[in-house]
């Protein structure tokens, strides 16, 4: 159904991609458009224009990969450019010609690899290429410029399915937040938890010390690279810090359940992906920063430098990046510090990250990957907690200096993740992928509070395996559900967590138990096109679970006795169902049903418990619904999406007052709401939109009744905005604002036992960015100014706990400054 040298059909890429793995030497680039792919880019990456993002196109020349072939090429139309690149090459080329109007290639000419032949082609057209696998080419800019007019490409998502897949056809809210995106957020610059909440719709503005991030009133996934870096069964309020935002490429986001990967979080899933090798000769970036705060430039003061290197060595492909970076102290639009000694990464500290990727490829169907990530942090905190706050008479709180005789609450920490992938993309007419990979994350952490003052450190670790088969159903090809597949496999996961030291002025026995999960997996999934309209998805997964918690011979804090360890098992079957009618190439609805079942954090459990038995391990899933709209048109794209989800036995964390740690209570929780996002192209240097989003929910109740759930928890009405100009070529200004209303007490707080039943304020964030290429420097110029107006915004969770100790205002105005050269 794909068509060559011409328009192509919406279901054309999955069976072309599927028949020609299967010829020997045949490979083919499919040009995605708007058009043939998703139509919500914009809203997923703000900024437009020119947004970035990664697209997926079909297989990619692997056989003639070091080949050269004498290319004889004038400059010409790009459309017929491209048809005698591919007679040349031998290489079938699928795209939509409409999409190519006014674009002009260059002249190619010599003796080439189709690669250099490819990249001299596309050079000054906007349309740039990348082979990510060997089978894979991946468009780095998401604009193509027909007739002066951008034009939005469509993104793939690897979060939320197994293989490649266009957003248009996955019956759920995706989010994809690219480099560029990253880059002229200045939040991303000091606090990558604030920036996610200004960047996706559902999610909340976590406090001024926040580090985690909920999606739709329910605990989120965070991975590196598709592995899960969180403490297990938990939002790990620590996994956000030891990330730095220059070292990914790209964020996908799932909004609500995912029920395909499983072992996950019903709020959905947020992967940090570092970035893919890239062909050609070596291609070098360094960067340089500093960013300070007007309220105290000498103390605020932080920098940073960055290297990466990108390129291919016959069939070696590499990207390799490393950086560091110093931050200084943080202070509030009133010039007062923060007390930094439950924070790592943000304030006072050093920190060093490396990432690389590497793939080989072994022949035209086969090819090894391996990423590997590392980020290492050692804090140094000046301030702590010093006199509380007054909510009556909105009194802020303030701290003090750390003194000499002050307890040493200074840490190091370190997260490493790697993956290990085979890939197969023809074996006996089936795609294969088998991914091994190793996570640690050595945790160190700081408890101001008071009464209590100390660290901890805790590690977890991870491994296991995903295994991936796509089997295309070819005996239906000549039928009503041609392009039809079913995705299938084995997952399995070990998993350890471990606290092992609390110090302090008076040093505690231990809090939490040993735990070590070994989860094992079998998945099924189906997609089943239906015409040339309506796209039908369907699946199964089937998790097995055994927990061993370990014992805890003294006594434990907050006169509780010792733990009986034991083990514990359990098991779920989940499913998930969709269905996406394409109404017009750039429109098109879906509705879905999705299961998830997040494991319940035994280690914070077993404070509340005496014995393991007494610990409930039963995996209630978390049923969604879901309802969408997505348009993509010439200079408008909106989306539309409207969920329901409920849960017999969601984890809600409550305080607990005998040791002051939040620990996990299941109960019945009911959560709904609704995300827009708006974005539109007025004029071909002017980009504006916005995203509103709420949701509201309820708790059950012991006695059996219902309360409101807190307006901590879901997302109180938020908006955002930004607008985007160009008045030249090399100059760009983005301007965005982030808006959360406040809310009204709730009356029934008491009675649910819950924090967060106070009233709220609202919070008004306003952002500035500025690019400058001016061409007759080298490089790029980055200015970004966060809190712009230096508003004085209440800490959120400081309201609504109420906690007055924690009553801090949000950062102050933070300006900073970036230089980049690509040479």
């Amino acid at each position: 159904m794909g068509v060559s040298k011409g328009a192509g059909s919406r279901h054309g890429e999955p069976a072309v991609r599927r028949r020609l793995a299967a010829k020997s030497g045949a490979a083919a680039l499919l040009i995605a458009t708007g058009a043939t792919q998703t139509p919500v880019l914009a809203q997923q990456v703000q900024g437009t224009p020119p947004p970035t993002a990664q697209v997926d196109l079909a297989q990619a020349a692997p056989p003639t990969a070091t080949d050269t072939t004498v290319f004889d090429i004038p400059s010409q139309p790009l459309n017929s450019a491209l048809l005698s690149f591919a007679d040349t090459a031998g290489i079938q080329l699928f795209y939509d010609v409409t999409r190519l109007d006014g674009l002009t290639s260059r002249a190619v000419s010599g003796t080439l690899t189709p690669q250099e032949a490819l990249a001299a082609l596309l050079s000054g057209t906007g349309v740039t290429f990348s082979f990510t696998t060997p089978n894979t080419v991946t468009l780095q800019r998401a604009v193509v410029q027909e007739e002066g007019r951008p034009v939005q490409l469509g993104p793939v998502t690897v979060t939320a399915t197994r293989f490649e897949t266009p957003i248009s056809d996955v019956p759920t809210a995706i989010t994809i937040i690219d480099r560029d995106e990253i880059q002229t957020n200045p939040a991303f610059n000091r606090r990558i938890h604030s920036s996610l909440a200004q960047s996706i719709p559902g999610a909340g503005v976590p406090a001024t010390r926040g580090t985690s991030v909920s999606i739709r009133g329910r605990g989120v996934s965070y991975r590196v690279n598709g592995v899960e870096i969180n403490q297990r069964g938990r939002a790990s309020d620590v996994a956000l810090q030891d990330l730095s935002p220059s070292a990914f490429s790209s964020i996908e986001v799932v909004r609500g359940t995912d029920s395909t990967f499983g072992f996950g979080f019903d709020g959905g899933a947020i992967n940090f992906r570092t970035p893919e090798p890239t062909p050609g000769a070596p291609e070098f970036t360094s960067s340089a920063g500093i960013d300070f705060q007007t309220e105290d430039l000498e103390e605020s003061l932080g920098y940073s430098l960055r290297q990466e290197v990108t390129g291919t060595w016959n069939r070696l492909g590499y990207a390799i990046a490393g950086g560091g970076r110093f931050t200084g102290t943080q202070f509030d639009p009133d010039g007062d510090p923060y007390p930094d000694t439950e924070t790592r990464g943000t304030t006072n500290a050093e920190n060093f990250d490396i990432n690389g990727a590497f793939t080989f490829q072994l022949d035209e169907n086969q090819s090894l990957e391996t990423t590997q990530y590392y980020f290492r942090s050692e804090s140094d905190p000046e301030f702590r907690q010093g006199e509380p706050g007054d909510l009556e008479t909105n009194l802020k709180a303030r701290a003090r200096p750390i003194g000499s005789d002050d307890f040493d609450l200074s840490r190091e920490s370190a997260l490493y993740v790697s993956t290990y992938t085979y890939r197969h993309e023809n074996l006996w007419g089936n795609r294969l992928n088998l991914t091994g990979f190793y996570q640690f994350n050595d945790l160190s952490s700081a408890f101001d509070d008071p009464g209590i003052v100390g660290t901890f450190d805790e590690d977890n670790e991870r491994y296991g395996l995903q295994s991936s088969v796509q089997t295309p159903l070819w005996f239906l090809d000549d039928t009503l559900f041609e392009g039809a597949a079913v995705t299938w496999g084995v997952d399995y996961q070990d998993y350890q967590y471990l606290r092992t030291a609390v110090r302090g002025p008076q040093p505690q026995n231990q809090t939490f138990a040993e735990v070590e999960e070994q989860l094992v997996a079998g998945h099924l999934q189906i997609s089943l096109p239906l015409g040339d309209r309506v796209d039908l998805t369907g699946g199964v997964r089937h998790e097995r679970g055994n927990v061993t918690l370990g014992d805890i011979d003294e006594d434990r804090p907050g006169g509780r006795g010792p733990f009986e360890g034991g083990d514990l098992d359990f098991d779920t079957t989940l499913f998930n169902g969709g269905i996406t009618f394409h109404l017009t190439d750039q429109l098109n609805v879906y509705g879905s049903f999705s299961q998830s079942a997040g494991v319940l954090d035994f280690g914070r459990g077993s404070v509340l418990a005496s014995r393991a038995e007494d610990l409930q391990p039963e995996l209630e899933p978390t049923n969604q619904f879901e309802l969408g709209v997505r348009g993509n048109f010439e200079r408008w794209q909106v989306s539309l999406a409207a969920f329901r989800s409920e849960s017999d036995l969601g984890q809600v964390f409550v305080l607990d007052p005998a040791t002051g740690l939040q620990v996990p209570l299941p109960t019945p929780v009911e959560i709904w709401g609704a995300e827009l996002t708006l974005d539109t192209q007025p004029l071909d240097n002017l980009g504006l939109g916005g995203t509103f989003s709420y949701s509201a929910g309820e708790i059950g109740l012991p006695d059996g009744s219902e309360a409101t759930l807190t307006r901590l928890a879901t997302q109180p009405p938020k908006l955002t905005g930004y607008i985007d100009y160009r008045p030249f070529d090399w100059w760009r200004n983005r301007l965005s604002v982030t808006h959360q209303f406040g809310t009204d007490q709730l009356d029934d707080f008491v009675a649910t036992g819950q924090p967060g039943g106070l009233a709220l304020d609202a919070l008004t964030f306003v952002n500035f960015f500025a690019r400058f290429e001016p061409g007759f420097v080298p490089g790029e110029l980055d200015i970004g100014i966060e809190n712009l107006l230096n508003t004085r915004e209440t800490d959120i969770d400081a309201q609504g706990l109420p906690r007055e100790d924690r009553l801090y205002l949000y950062p102050a105005r933070t300006i900073s400054l970036a230089y980049r050269l690509r040479w």
